[in-house]
């Protein structure tokens, strides 16, 4: 196994978006029963290995609320990936995602974007949603290097959002070093 990566991944989102409850269900229990139901998401730091690397990851939940935004541009500062997230179920959350790409384009531009769409398990019980169309629509538009749908719910693909994140982030290094070396060995 490889030595040990540090990865901050920033979770942003309306606080409808379900962003609290992707973090938590990853980072807790995966097992968590349906009537216990935190509200608050503490960052905290995990190891996590993809594809067979290690790497330790920051797990950061981005304050939505506007009187919280010196501290959620503080954390924009320490991200290695953004997670933008909104729910399939909330049409709102879907277009805020465009305020929250301004926003955090305009701290960082050079850091990785991962669309996420949350409560896909929504998409049985009605037909006032966000389609996956839409989304990859959307992931195209920000220049987001993935998109993922998942059900918390459910938990299916919760793993696929956090995978998707450190990939990009493990590219985008890969990338950096590649140029690092090319510019001081020619």
């Amino acid at each position: 196994m490889a030595v040990c990566t540090n990865i901050t991944l920033v979770a942003v989102g309306d606080h409808d978006s379900k962003k609290t409850d992707l973090l938590l269900k990853y980072t807790t229990d995966k097992k968590l029963r349906e009537e216990f139901k935190p509200s608050i998401f503490t960052n905290n730091v995990q190891s996590v290995i993809v594809d067979r690397a290690l790497y330790s990851v920051h797990f950061v939940n981005a304050e939505s609320e506007d009187v919280f935004k010196s501290l959620r541009l503080k954390d924009y500062e320490k991200a290695d990936c953004f997670l933008l997230c909104y729910s399939i179920k909330s049409r709102t959350s879907f277009e805020n995602i465009a305020k929250w790409c301004i926003e955090v384009r305009r701290c960082l531009r050079h850091i990785p974007l991962v669309l996420i769409g949350t409560e896909s398990e929504s998409r049985r019980n009605t037909t006032d949603y966000v389609s996956k169309e839409e989304g990859e629509n959307l992931m195209y538009l920000i220049d987001a290097v993935g998109f993922v749908e998942c059900s918390i719910k459910d938990y299916l693909r919760v793993d696929d959002v956090f995978k998707t994140a450190i990939r990009s982030v493990h590219r985008r290094k890969l990338r950096n070093f590649s140029r690092y070396i090319f510019c001081h060995h020619t």
